[in-house]
């Protein structure tokens, strides 16, 4: 009994050193290299898709969606068919026989990829295109390449040996001015942004960097700031415009966003799109402020990165703004001590961001600070919501100079009171809700602007 027990201990160390020691791929973005490494030899003769593409009137070439440019991902295959379909100068017609046979009906780069299949920009792919992989930078400028003629000048990359299976490609690009001087990284996977920048210099097409500049930079993606090292080229290829000989833009035109008129939570930030279609920027828009890059701000940065940071922490952006408004509420109530603090005169207006940034940094606060951050809070959500201070009592309290918040919803005026719930209520071991009430229907009565809200306790 005792042998026949260490033969299955061995057995089981042998099946567990074969299981760990079984060499298997990582999973990666990046599509599989040895597709695309079945590139012609640099000595065969000139591609026959040379001057294919055609760009005179710099068509739009940049896939983008939902007003997002996403300028730091990863180029996709099925993005980088798009870009070279959409600037074909003359569309091949579809065929009935399927080239590639992982291509869904449904897929929206469909069409590019088959047409560039019809046309042997793909034939190493076989008939697996693999739309969803990451394009590396090799591979892309390998089928940019082949609608150029062939350009030597000598390899300036030290990281290209000449037996890479790119070396050709690469090199004529270079030789064409594509790519500036350092490391070309022809494994790395190729962005969004980066892609941009390469195919406006293979075309010859140049930002027209001072009109953008004068136009205080256009919003065309809410992720695309005009500081991103990328905007200009992506602008050049997103953006309708009409051009000089020269490149220098006449005219162009905004589009509208894709997004219905409202506001919207996206990575933290809140932008809003206006009845124009076009999103707000450098202005207010009922009590909420847009910077120039259409985000919402309180007008102090280190405010609104705090903001953002606690949205991106607390909120959900797939939940509708009313839940998300109710978890930033109880967040307001149950996350900081109460401590005496400043004061706000009846009537005095913009003092809600000083109070929050207060209540941010110390960790605690009174009323005030309570009512301040959650009104900044709610306006990052979209809500037209205001600090107010004017007095308060209930049956065991009298008169008392307080705090609190009012938001207008569907021209309705709600009160929110987010330390009478958090802190004061608690205290006396009360239960009282205070989120979004009308006038009334609270246990407390409200005094503002020399009218009394609420039931007369005769104090």
């Amino acid at each position: 009994m005792e042998k026949a027990s260490k033969i299955m201990v061995l057995l089981l160390l042998c099946l567990t050193f074969v299981s760990c020691s079984h060499n298997t791929e990582p999973v990666t973005e990046s599509g599989p290299l040895l597709q695309f490494e079945r590139y012609v030899p640099p000595d065969q003769p000139e591609s026959p898709l040379a001057g294919l593409l055609s760009d005179p009137a710099h068509a739009l070439y940049f896939p983008a969606s939902q007003d997002q440019a996403r300028p730091d991902e990863n180029l996709t295959r099925g993005e980088a068919a798009s870009i070279l379909y959409a600037l074909l100068g003359e569309k091949p017609q579809p065929m009935e026989k399927v080239r590639f046979l992982d291509i869904p009906e449904n897929a929206w780069y469909k069409e590019a990829a088959e047409a560039l299949g019809e046309l042997g920009a793909l034939e190493p792919l076989g008939t697996q295109f693999a739309g969803e992989f990451s394009v590396t930078r090799s591979e892309f400028t390998w089928l940019l390449a082949q609608f150029f003629p062939e350009e030597t000048g000598g390899m300036p990359f030290s990281d290209v040996p000449q037996d890479h299976w790119a070396y050709a490609a690469i090199e004529a690009g270079a030789a064409l001015g594509w790519f500036q001087e350092g490391l070309f990284r022809p494994d790395e996977p190729l962005t969004r942004a980066e892609a941009a920048v390469i195919v406006n210099r293979a075309l010859g097409r140049e930002p027209d960097r001072a009109t953008l500049e004068n136009a205080r930079h256009v919003m065309l993606f809410t992720d695309l700031p005009p500081n991103h090292w990328g905007y200009s080229d992506i602008m050049e290829a997103a953006l309708p415009h009409e051009h000089t000989e020269k490149g220098r833009w006449l005219t162009y035109h905004t589009s509208e966003a894709s997004r219905a008129p409202g506001c919207y939570l996206i990575n933290g930030e809140l932008y809003c799109v206006q009845e124009n279609g076009c999103y707000a920027r450098n202005t207010r828009v009922g009590l909420l402020d847009f910077d120039e890059n259409g985000r919402y701000t309180t007008g102090f940065p280190e405010l609104d990165e705090r903001l953002t940071q606690l949205v991106q922490a607390k909120a959900v952006e797939r939940w509708p703004l009313s839940l998300n408004l109710r978890l930033l509420y109880n967040y307001t109530c149950n996350s900081f001590d109460y401590v005496p603090a400043g004061m706000v005169e009846t009537g005095q207006t913009d003092w809600e961001a000083e109070f929050a940034w207060e209540m941010l940094e110390r960790g605690k606060g009174n009323c005030y600070s309570y009512a301040g951050l959650f009104t900044v809070l709610a306006r990052k959500l979209g809500y037209h919501a205001w600090g107010v201070s004017g007095d308060f009592c209930n049956s065991f309290q009298e008169w008392t100079t307080h705090g609190w918040v009012q938001i207008e919803i569907d021209g309705e005026i709600l009160l929110c009171d987010p330390e009478i719930e958090g802190v004061y209520a608690p205290n006396r071991d009360l239960d009282w809700d205070m989120y979004l009430k009308y006038y009334g229907e609270t246990p407390t009565t409200y005094y503002l602007d020399g009218e009394v809200y609420g039931e007369d306790f005769g104090w």
